[in-house]
């Protein structure tokens, strides 16, 4: 029913920065009869750079500047709330509530009171005031109307109530409450503190009641879920199978990837077992070795067929072994998830599999969506190796691509290892150049020179660069005078242009008509054969990237090629206090620091505990939650697993100027225009 304190925290800043564009675009809706003042609308704009930029104390002192000035503008209101994000930002708590306080007094009808409750309730939660938190959260739920408020409002409030609140303390919120969600909300809170404490039968009967109001659909549907939890005694088993290879003694990839998600996986069980103690059901680990064998996988999962405790699987890890468990065991209808595995298919074998990881599919499309949806691309091409998975990869992002409306200019696919493509970079200049003719100024007619110069250097266009351009020939293309919409802005400055076809063999005119070229490439040395040819050919695009591009080093060697990509990964810790409170423990317990590999046992083990948390203490309940999850936030990725049981998000990174980072979250979405 909850999410823990760490999924919180990790998600706050994305939180934050989201909500930020809500109020940029509203603030002159909200403040109609404010005056206008241009000077608060452009340091707004600022403030805003600095807070994406993460420029906190920046962005403070921009936005005090505008709330700060008489008479209120247009964007005063905008700036209290934006302040006091920043203030919570650089952890300056009571500041920020101060601030929010003052807001609320001067403005008690503006729009952004449910966000100055919600900021003023997280600021709580910081300060470790969890009753105070907790109303807050209350008071956006009885009276707020953004729906992303109302969904963080409840995630904290769930925290809080199953975390920190006292029974006392959740009776003195129920009196607060102010609509029949929240009451009832507040009464299922109750019903487990309930249980805790040992007064069972009043837990039961308080769950019982609220199972019953079918205007509340979702709040029944968890009270029946927590009935179920009420009702199982003792504990469950969760299998996990993985390529231990005990009977080697050598330590190979596999032996060493196994035993580390191992780790992760137990340690994410001891915590539970010990949050739990006597008051909910146990869950015990039944470990198998694999021996990265499909066969010897198969006879070792066969004992759990006829072991009702035995409630759900975790792993295989590679997707060979993952397809073939899966086959033999989805008959017997026992929910099966694996880390890791990536082949496309595995999660149709049946309703009981699941992919915690995108497949390749999942990964081309997501990056299609991305391109078209996120950054506005209508222009594209691809260029790939031929050979799986990089193929299947293209395949699928080409396939989007086309479905949601975009034109495939080129297409190119390389034998694997390859280095020289020459070839076919030629032709993919030659598909550009030919999809869309050039535009360049037009020195010969009744503008003088003098004049379009003029016009030029007004429009930030220095005389040296046209002199420059000009040495090379007698034309000055529009591209090079303003890369991004030259053809508009020229119109605008009334100077003449003239269309004209790009010399396809004279590399000096670049082609700019595909506005960005996926490469999902099979591995990080391509890295520098893709970009460096591609601006040996004059093809000025943005790069759209594979996992195998997040390789720093392979970056930095070719930064003068590679500056701006921009690649997924399914893999991305934040330098979070939540995560570093996480990896000290696993230090004490384990002696180490966790890797990729314990995060991905870790994740999925925590996803599948959080499941058997809300009732999934069977095995169709354990398949019909898994089923639902959405957006859940691990310390590695988010999981979603609605869209065909496969996990559909990616982290999008990008290099630039010499370093790769985060730019956000996205999700792939069989309709992505549905909420």
């Amino acid at each position: 029913m909850v999410d823990s304190l760490r999924k919180f925290h990790i998600a706050r800043c994305c939180v934050l920065i989201s909500s930020l564009f809500t109020l940029a675009v509203t603030a002159a809706s909200a403040q109609q009869n404010m005056l206008y003042n241009n000077f608060a609308e452009s340091q707004f704009l600022i403030g805003v750079r600095q807070f994406v930029q993460k420029d906190y104390a920046e962005a403070y002192e921009t936005f005090q500047k505008i709330f700060q000035e008489k008479p209120h503008n247009q964007r005063t209101t905008a700036a209290m709330i934006m302040g006091a994000k920043a203030l919570y930002q650089e952890r300056q708590y009571y500041p920020s509530i101060q601030l929010l306080k003052n807001f609320l007094n001067e403005f008690p009808a503006s729009l952004y009171v449910e966000d100055a409750h919600y900021t003023i309730g997280i600021d709580d939660y910081a300060l470790s005031s969890y009753l105070d938190a907790a109303q807050e959260m209350l008071f956006v739920l009885d009276y707020g109307t953004n729906r992303k408020n109302i969904v963080r409002a409840q995630q904290l409030l769930d925290n809080l109530a199953t975390q920190y609140l006292s029974s006392g303390e959740i009776a003195a919120l129920t009196s607060l409450a102010r609509t029949k969600h929240t009451m009832l909300l507040l009464s299922l809170y109750g019903a487990e503190k309930k249980w805790q404490k040992g007064n069972k039968q009043e837990a039961i009967a308080e769950a019982t009641t609220i199972a019953s109001q079918n205007d509340e659909p979702m709040l029944a549907k968890q009270a029946r879920t927590l009935l179920a939890r009420f009702e199982n005694k003792g504990f469950i088993k969760v299998g996990v199978i993985l390529p231990l290879m005990r009977m080697q003694p050598a330590l190979t990839r596999e032996k060493t990837l196994a035993e580390e998600m191992y780790d992760g996986i137990k340690f994410a069980v001891d915590a539970y077992n010990t949050r739990i103690g006597q008051n909910g059901t146990t869950v015990k680990l039944d470990v198998q070795d694999s021996e990265h064998d499909a066969i010897i996988a198969m006879n070792a999962v066969r004992p759990w067929f006829s072991d009702s405790n035995v409630v759900a699987i975790v792993g295989p890890i590679f997707s060979n072994v993952v397809s073939a468990v899966a086959k033999f065991v989805s008959p017997q209808r026992i929910p099966m998830i694996s880390p890791t595995a990536t082949d496309d298919g595995i999660a149709s074998i049946s309703k009981y599999v699941f992919q915690a990881n995108p497949d390749y599919a999942t990964r081309g499309k997501l990056m299609a969506q991305y391109a078209v949806l996120k950054l506005g691309y209508k222009n594209l091409g691809v260029i790939a190796p031929a050979s799986m998975p990089s193929s299947a990869m293209a395949d699928s992002f080409v396939a989007e691509a086309v479905r949601l409306g975009a034109t495939i200019i080129s297409q190119q696919r390389y034998t694997q290892g390859a280095t020289d493509l020459r070839s076919l970079f030629r032709a993919m200049r030659n598909d550009i150049a030919g999809f869309n003719a050039a535009y360049s100024v037009s020195f010969v007619g009744r503008l003088p020179y003098g004049e379009i110069i003029r016009r030029l250097h007004a429009a930030g266009v220095r005389q040296s660069l046209v002199d420059s351009l000009m040495a090379n020939g007698s034309e000055v293309f529009a591209s090079d005078l303003f890369p991004v919409n030259g053809k508009l802005i020229l119109d605008s400055l009334q100077i003449p242009t003239r269309k004209t076809g790009v010399d396809v063999d004279s590399l000096q005119y670049p082609v700019t008509a595909m506005q960005a070229v996926y490469c999902p490439i099979t591995n990080s040395s391509e890295i520098g054969i893709i970009t460096s040819q591609m601006t040996y050919y004059n093809i000025r695009t943005t790069i759209l990237g594979s996992g195998e591009w997040n390789d720093p080093n392979e970056l930095d060697l070719n930064k003068r090629y590679a500056d701006g990509a921009i690649f997924n990964s399914d893999r991305w810790v934040e330098d979070s206090f939540e995560y570093n409170q996480f990896a000290g423990k696993f230090l004490a317990a384990t002696g180490r620091m966790p890797d990729d590999n314990v995060l991905f046992g870790y994740d999925t083990m925590e996803l599948l505990l959080h499941v058997i948390e809300q009732g999934g203490t069977s095995r169709e309940m354990v398949t019909e939650l898994l089923s639902q999850v959405s957006n859940y936030q691990g310390f590695h990725s988010r999981i979603s697993l609605t869209e065909d049981r496969v996990n559909s998000w990616l982290t999008m990174l990008q290099y630039k100027k010499g370093k790769v980072s985060k730019i956000g979250e996205f999700e792939y979405k069989k309709n992505p225009s549905a909420p």
